[in-house]
C-alpha cells in the first residue's frame, strides 16, 4: 500500500531531523553506511549523489545538505565505520566489517558498515541524547555475546580504542632514536633540540608555561598558561614568523634561547603529553559525573588519537569537553592514562577554543 507524507514527515522516517527538527549528522551518517553497506565499494561521488537526492525528495536546503555531509565523511573516516581508498584517481569508499568495541561488561560501540535498519533484537541503543551523534552506542542487561553472533561480528577489538601510540609514527618520521614510551619520546626530542637547534630571540615567542590543568589560554595573545618569560629549562612554545611554527624553545639564564621546529601541532600536542610523563606532572582531564553520563574536559588540545577515541565513545559537547557513559569510566580512565593523561575529579578551568594553527 502507498502511502502520503508530507516532506517533513518524510525525513522524519528516515531520521534525518534531530530533536530540532534540523537535519541530523547521525541521519545524514547512517545513509552513507547503508549505501556503503549494500554496494560494497562504490566511489564518493555516486554516494554523495544518493544522500543530497534524498534530502532533495525531503525538502532540506542543498547547502545544509552539503555542510553536513562533509562533517557526515569526516566522522565515520575517524570512527572506522567506512575506509576511503583512492581507485583510479578517485575517492573510493569501502565496507569495514562490524567490529564491537567493549567499553563495560555490558555496553560498547558498534563500529563498521553495518546499518542501523539492519539491527534488530531487543537490545537498545542510546544515543547519549545529543544531535549529532555519529558512534553507535549499545546497552544491554543481557550477554552481548547473542548479539553478535546474531549479527555476525567477528572481531571484539580492544585495539580500535587504544592501539599502538601515533606517536611512534613520528619518530621513524623524524629518526629520533631511543624511543620506548612518551618519557622517553621528549628526552628524544631535547637531544634533537641540542643537535639541531638554532639560536633565537624569545621576543616573537610565546611559550606554554603554566599550571597542568589550569586555564590553557591563547597563544598568539599570551594568556593563560602562555607567557614570554619563563625560568630557564625546555619548553613547549610557538614562534611567530612566516609561517609561524609551533616549536621546542631552551631558555637560558641570561635570557637567550635556542629553538627547533616541529613537524606540525599534532606533533606538539604529543610532545605536550610527552614533556609531562617525562616531568611527572601530567596534562589533565577533569572528569565530572552526571547522571548515568560523564562529561571528560580536555584542560589541553589532544592529538587526533585521542579525539577519535572519544569520537567513538561519546559526543562532543562543546570545545574540548566529551559526555559519555558512567559506565565506560574504568576503561577511559585506563586508555587515557596510557596516553600519559591524569584524570581528576571535578570541572576544570573550562578552555572551550579550538586553537587556530591556519
Amino acid at each position: 500500500m502507498i502511502s502520503i507524507c508530507t516532506p517533513v514527515e518524510f525525513a522524519s522516517r528516515l531520521g534525518l531531523l534531530d530533536a530540532d527538527q534540523q537535519l541530523s549528522v547521525a541521519g545524514v551518517a547512517d545513509l552513507i553506511r547503508t549505501a556503503v553497506w549494500r554496494w560494497g565499494v562504490c566511489p564518493q561521488s555516486t554516494v554523495s549523489r544518493n544522500v543530497l537526492a534524498t534530502c532533495r525528495a525531503t525538502g532540506i536546503q542543498m547547502e545544509d545538505c552539503k555542510k553536513v555531509l562533509e562533517t557526515a565523511y569526516e566522522a565515520l573516516l575517524s570512527i572506522g565505520d567506512v575506509t576511503k581508498v583512492n581507485v583510479g584517481g578517485r575517492p573510493t569508499l569501502c565496507r569495514v566489517h562490524p567490529v564491537w568495541v567493549p567499553m563495560a561488561p555490558k555496553a560498547g560501540c558498534l563500529v563498521g558498515s553495518i546499518p542501523n535498519g539492519v539491527l534488530h533484537g531487543s537490545q537498545s541503543w542510546n544515543g547519549l541524547g545529543q544531535g549529532g551523534l555519529v558512534a553507535r552506542h549499545f546497552v544491554s542487561n543481557a550477554n552481548t555475546d547473542a548479539f553478535i553472533a546474531e549479527h555476525d561480528i567477528r572481531e571484539i577489538s580492544h585495539q580500535l580504542r587504544s592501539g599502538p601510540a601515533q606517536y611512534m609514527r613520528h619518530v621513524s618520521r623524524d629518526h629520533l632514536q631511543g624511543v620506548s614510551d612518551l618519557g622517553s619520546y621528549w628526552t628524544s626530542r631535547v637531544y634533537d633540540l641540542d643537535r639541531s637547534g638554532i639560536p633565537c630571540a624569545l621576543g616573537g615567542i610565546s611559550v606554554l608555561g603554566g599550571g597542568v590543568g589550569s586555564t590553557f589560554g591563547r597563544h598568539e595573545l599570551r594568556t593563560g598558561r602562555w607567557a614570554e618569560a619563563v625560568p630557564p629549562g625546555d619548553w613547549l612554545a610557538w614562534r611567530q614568523g612566516t609561517p609561524p611554527s609551533w616549536c621546542i624553545v631552551r631558555v637560558y639564564d641570561d635570557g637567550l634561547g635556542r629553538c627547533i621546529d616541529l613537524y606540525d601541532f599534532e606533533t606538539w600536542k604529543w610532545c605536550l603529553l610527552a614533556r609531562g610523563c617525562h616531568r611527572g606532572q601530567h596534562e589533565r582531564v577533569h572528569v565530572v559525573p552526571d547522571g548515568e553520563y560523564t562529561r571528560w574536559h580536555f584542560s589541553m588540545p589532544i592529538p587526533k588519537q585521542i579525539h577519535d577515541l572519544m569520537v567513538v565513545c561519546g559526543v562532543n559537547c562543546s570545545g574540548w569537553t566529551w559526555l559519555c557513559r558512567s559506565e565506560y569510566t574504568p576503561v577511559l580512565n585506563e586508555l587515557l592514562a596510557s596516553y600519559g593523561l591524569e584524570s581528576v575529579c571535578g570541572q576544570g578551568a573550562g578552555d572551550s577554543h579550538q586553537i587556530d594553527v591556519g
